[in-house]
């Protein structure tokens, strides 16, 4: 930046750190994470610990957005090192947002909670309003992704707060937060609600970044809502997009992954392979656990029951989402059926069970296959309604097959077609089912 050799250091370093700020909603790159740099070198020579602490946080959350999750924690870290030691202020109530932020992305929600309500606390007795916006996002979301819907409260009160003071970034990150909390949730309608007025207040203030994100978890969206050829087309947009980080392509490619192994098209293995490649990258489970149930499910549809296996033992081995939530559900369920198909003794403490799951996966742990199926109807999700037939023989096995073919034809979902004609092939049954037509068989 031209002449800023010739300013003092205090203004050099505030124009530093706030072209940085200003430039990364567009895109986070070599040149904003430099320029922040030098606003910390600056802001030592001047004696300024808390706005040192301040530039170390947004380093480490450019270079989160750059999916770089170590270099992202030990930002962290230095940040907390700095203000922690201070007497009560904003920027402590600051240091235990990171701190509950950390924790919220790393899916450890009561951690996230209980340090975002010290932050809370302290921002609120400092008149702090930025911070409390900040903490509120992080306990709301914590809330949702732990399935209690009392954390739309927090989202919203943390909405407001950041729309009426102008915090453009921070209201985009609650609109993103909201939906990607809901989807866990299968609140879809409160999903579809934040992904239409955040892509609209993102586009109409220029925060790139974050439309494309949002962007993202509109295509996971439809591909929980079985919209497979919409999933499809919507990640495939953002994908084909130049100057994107790692992070604000992960959701779309996290979801053209599945969606292409259920459509049964080619090149699905391979983008479940990167999926998970770039997920581990990042190192929240947020990514990684969907980016292993993909591999899960393809492993089941290709009959590679030892992958399968594989997957799901590196699961467990870091699984954090609590059981009883629909996105620890979900393992919970995967590794029962797998339990079922191989008697595989390493699976039983996935399947032990202190809590009651939701509804569809409870009721298809005890054996009511179709009440299980017409609950994920109810929900929206003839996909999974599908799943829940395929993997239980009875004498009722002839009618849940066909109904499982019906749901499947329904979203277009070639891949699990062919599982359906095999299974009707394996029991002798082609003669009792009207067969689909077929389809591609997943590559």
């Amino acid at each position: 930046m031209k002449f800023l050799e010739h300013a003092t250091d205090e203004v050099a370093a505030t124009v530093y750190e706030s072209w940085s700020y200003e430039a990364a909603l567009n895109e986070v790159n070599d040149e904003t994470i430099a320029a922040r740099k030098k606003a910390v070198t600056l802001w030592e020579q001047l004696n300024r610990p808390e706005k040192v602490a301040e530039n170390l946080r947004w380093l480490s959350r450019q270079y989160w957005y750059r999916g770089d999750s170590e270099l992202a924690g030990q930002y962290i870290e230095q940040a907390l090192a700095i203000l922690e030691g201070s007497e009560p202020n904003a920027e402590k109530a600051m240091a235990y947002s990171l701190r509950s932020q950390f924790y919220m992305l790393m899916d450890q929600q009561a951690d996230a909670i209980e340090q975002g309500q010290k932050a809370l606390d302290l921002a609120r007795q400092f008149n702090a309003t930025e911070v409390e916006i900040h903490a509120l996002c992080n306990i709301g979301t914590a809330m949702l992704t732990s399935d209690n819907r009392a954390g739309l409260e927090h989202m919203q009160c943390s909405l407001q707060l950041a729309l009426s003071g102008d915090f453009h970034e921070h209201a985009a990150r609650v609109y993103t937060n909201t939906a990607s909390g809901t989807i866990w949730g299968l609140d879809w309608q409160e999903t579809e609600r934040a992904v239409e007025e955040g892509i609209v207040f993102d586009i109409k203030h220029d925060l790139d970044s974050w439309t494309q994100y949002l962007v993202g978890l509109k295509a996971k969206l439809r591909l929980e809502q079985s919209r497979f050829d919409e999933a499809e087309n919507i990640a495939a947009t953002v994908l084909a997009m130049d100057n994107l980080t790692l992070l604000m392509k992960l959701p779309s490619l996290l979801v053209l992954s599945r969606v292409r192994l259920r459509l049964g098209k080619k090149g699905a293995s391979e983008l479940l392979k990167d999926a998970l490649d770039d997920a581990l990258s990042v190192g929240e489970p947020q990514y990684i656990d969907p980016a292993r149930m993909g591999l899960i499910e393809h492993a089941w549809l290709e009959g590679d029951l030892e992958h399968g296996l594989n997957q799901l033992i590196e699961l467990g081995k870091t699984r954090s989402a609590l059981p009883h939530t629909w996105h620890g559900s979900e393992q919970v369920i995967w590794a029962y059926r797998f339990f079922q198909l191989t008697n595989d003794k390493r699976l039983k403490s996935m399947c032990r069970l202190k809590e009651k799951l939701p509804e569809p996966y409870q009721l298809e742990l005890g054996g009511l296959v179709l009440e299980a199926s017409q609950a994920w109807e109810a929900k929206g999700s003839p996909y999974r309604a599908a799943l829940s037939l395929l993997f239980y023989r009875d004498n009722e096995t002839p009618q849940h097959l066909q109904r499982a073919s019906e749901l499947l034809q329904s979203c277009g979902a070639q891949g699990a077609l062919s599982k359906v004609r095999q299974f009707a092939i394996e029991y002798d049954l082609e003669d009792k089912l009207e067969m689909v037509s077929r389809g591609p068989r997943p590559k």
